[in-house]
């Protein structure tokens, strides 16, 4: 697809995002900060630290219309599907639905 994000572009929009929420609505997250390939943010109900690799979430933008946590583990090295689809949503790379807008 010609209007895909490439990797940097990738990165710099969410370095953008300040906060976001879980797609249940249940989790917030804050304070996210980048650092390489890597994004680290707090969840707010428990403020425990978290990371998202960002070239995992990247190569589930590149290849899924419609997108999951069940299809995120299929990406994700860590137990952060729910965060990292709540992260391409917030991006606006996929409507409420997970469909790719």
């Amino acid at each position: 697809m010609d209007d895909m994000l490439t990797i940097q572009a990738f990165i710099t929009l969410v370095k953008k995002i300040k906060s976001f929420d879980s797609i249940t609505g249940k989790a917030s997250y804050y304070n996210c900060i980048v650092e390489g390939d890597v994004l680290h943010f707090i969840r707010k109900n428990t403020g425990k630290p978290r990371q998202i690799n960002l070239n995992e979430a990247y190569a589930a933008y590149m290849k899924e219309q419609v997108i999951n946590t069940i299809i995120l583990r299929n990406y994700m090295r860590s137990r952060v599907y729910s965060p990292t689809l709540g992260l391409l949503i917030a991006m606006g790379l996929y409507n409420d639905k997970g469909v790719r807008n």
